[in-house]
């Protein structure tokens, strides 16, 4: 004999059932499901005033090293969930402003979430991005000066100066060769190689700039940031497109303001003059003003330093421009110049590239030539002159090219730490806090482990997304005892399975009470419809006859979690055999 019994529920696939007469069911009986209608709607993530915001500190000990930012406020459901992952991703990179942590823990660095290649969950990455020397010979991981940057013109790359072996200068090639006024003697970023999205600075130094008395804007040089990767696009000798200089910041020569471009528009005029830029005029190079862009906070600054000559000292800050960076853009530094070799030399040529890029990007910290990550006095390339501008006077200072805790005070990895709603932590896949022994809460968490040395850190998530759609069903009894078995956890909890999929771990297998699987993709229109004409039916292996008013299952996503239903109802048959 078999029973037919009908079930319906609105309670996000929840089917709880109370009968006014009892139901029996005979020894030995079968279950199957015949019939399965439901409408799914999506999770989402709504980001509020609430929810919204992130705090990071890069040094536990030091409050000032505390940044916060906040999320974009709106909906996130499974159709945008990239979309989320790019908004964590920028807001996060918001919190590193060196600016604020200067004195204390002024380092370049970055966040990116990616992908755990080993589990599919997403993971939170943290890495230092030091000030690099784009032209010295072992300047990034014992690779040569054409590791970053690119000739794309008639330039000479010195790499033994007049003062050490570690300044590289830049001139023009050979001593004929006339000045220019375009922008085809260019050097730009190598494929690939660009600053990165946290904190960031890419900077010169006007190592000699001398007046050809031409009257013509063909004497000096500019650095510049393009949302292009020149390298690729242009071919040596071929002028950059005014439309591919977003950001430039172009000293001419003496008794002529520094000029710049912002955001690809015209150049203007700013009302800052030169100060020492020609060896024939101040002979202390470390006096000389260097122009550099900084990337903090989301906001680009073009920046002129100068050193007064004391006694005391004073380290000027002028900011040509401010910007905010638009999210996703991607800048790659170049550099042209003007002047003939006599007329316009350049050193310090350094930026914080992108550490994800080129393979494993710079794990022992190898800044500007030097190998031991140590801050080298006479490494010309490091020291930029401006010890001075670095400290005072306040709001003026110049932020330190690697952590004043990296020198002979440093004596380990620094304590950082995260803070994110607890709606944020559960949408990228985490239960556990950072130090892994308790459920997430909207409390600061360590991140994370460290992988490469003490400059990188990591922390994976322990499952899959929350925000999303399902490719396979399960309708589990709550009520009946079946004989089914499951084998897609790695190890099971007191509370469920805990599902890691991972191609290298076999997984353990354990009785559950699953009724049937539906492998029905619900990610276009929500509704999933399962009709069988041969049923299957599983046993119940019950001895002794079961009387019950109560029949309940439940319709989980393949990972064992809930599914979030639509308003429609959800209606289920199922038959019993005795």
């Amino acid at each position: 004999m078999v029973k037919l019994i009908r079930l319906a529920t609105n309670n996000d696939g929840v089917f709880k059932s109370s009968f006014g007469n009892s139901i029996d069911i005979k020894e030995n009986a079968k279950v199957a499901l015949l019939n399965l209608t439901f409408e799914t709607a999506f999770d989402q993530l709504v980001v509020t005033a609430n929810n919204s915001s992130i705090t990071f500190q890069s040094d536990g000990a030091t409050a000032l090293t505390e940044i916060q930012a906040n999320l974009p406020l709106g909906t996130y459901t499974s159709a945008t969930l990239d979309k989320l992952y790019e908004d964590i991703e920028w807001t996060l990179n918001r919190c590193l402003d060196y600016t604020i942590a200067r004195e204390t823990n002024a380092i370049f660095s970055a966040f990116r979430i990616t992908d755990n290649l080993t589990t599919g969950n997403k993971q939170i990455e943290y890495r230092y991005a030091p000030l690099t020397s784009a032209l010295s010979i072992g300047g990034w991981n014992g690779d040569g000066p054409e590791q970053m940057m690119l000739s794309g013109g008639l330039l000479d790359i010195n790499e033994t100066g007049t003062i050490g072996t570690d300044e590289t200068i830049i001139c023009s090639m050979t001593t004929g060769q006339a000045a220019r006024a375009n922008t085809s003697n260019w050097i730009a970023a190598m494929p690939g190689k660009r600053l990165n999205n946290g904190s960031a600075i890419f900077m010169a130094r006007c190592y000699d700039i001398r007046d050809n008395a031409s009257g013509l804007e063909d004497n000096g040089f500019a650095i510049g940031l393009s949302a292009t990767p020149l390298a690729i696009k242009l071919t040596g000798g071929v002028d950059i497109p005014l439309g591919d200089r977003k950001y430039e910041i172009r000293v001419n020569r003496m008794g002529e303001v520094y000029k710049f471009i912002r955001n690809g528009v015209a150049e203007a005029a700013s009302t800052i003059q030169p100060l020492n830029i020609d060896l024939s005029l101040e002979a202390d190079e470390l006096l000389h003003d260097v122009i550099s862009f900084e990337l903090t906070g989301g906001t680009l600054s073009a920046c002129v330093f100068q050193d007064l000559a004391g006694p005391p000292r004073v380290g000027v800050r002028h900011v040509l421009f401010t910007m905010d960076i638009e999210q996703g853009e991607q800048l790659y530094p170049y550099i042209y110049i003007n002047g003939a070799i006599t007329e316009c030399q350049i050193n310090m040529v350094n930026f914080s590239v992108d550490p994800w890029i080129g393979g494993d990007g710079n794990p022992n910290w190898e800044h500007t030539g030097g190998s031991d990550g140590a801050y080298l006095a006479d490494d010309l390339g490091l020291q930029n002159g401006f010890e001075d501008a670095m400290t005072t006077p306040i709001g003026m200072e110049m932020p330190h090219p690697s952590p004043t805790k990296w020198g002979a005070d440093y004596t380990g990895p620094l304590q950082t730490s995260l803070t994110m709603n607890a709606d944020i932590w559960k949408v990228l896949g985490y239960t556990k806090n950072g130090k892994g022994d308790g459920p997430v809460t909207d409390t600061d968490v360590r991140i994370g482990d460290n992988i490469q040395g003490d400059y990188w850190s990591w922390w994976k998530s322990q499952i899959i997304p929350a925000i999303r759609g399902s490719d396979n069903f399960m309708v589990i009894s709550d009520t009946l005892a079946l004989d089914s078995y499951d084998a897609s956890a790695v190890h099971y909890t007191a509370t469920g399975p805990d599902v890691v999929l991972s191609n290298e771990t076999d997984k353990m297998g354990r009785r559950k009470n699953i009724l049937m699987t539906i492998p029905v993709n619900d990610n276009t229109q929500n509704l999933v419809e399962f009709q069988t004409n041969t049923p299957i039916f599983i046993d119940i292996n019950n001895v002794d006859t079961i009387n019950t008013r109560n029949l309940n299952f439940r319709i989980l996503k393949k990972d064992f979690s809930p599914i979030t239903q639509s308003t429609e109802l959800a209606i289920m048959t199922i038959l019993i055999e005795d």
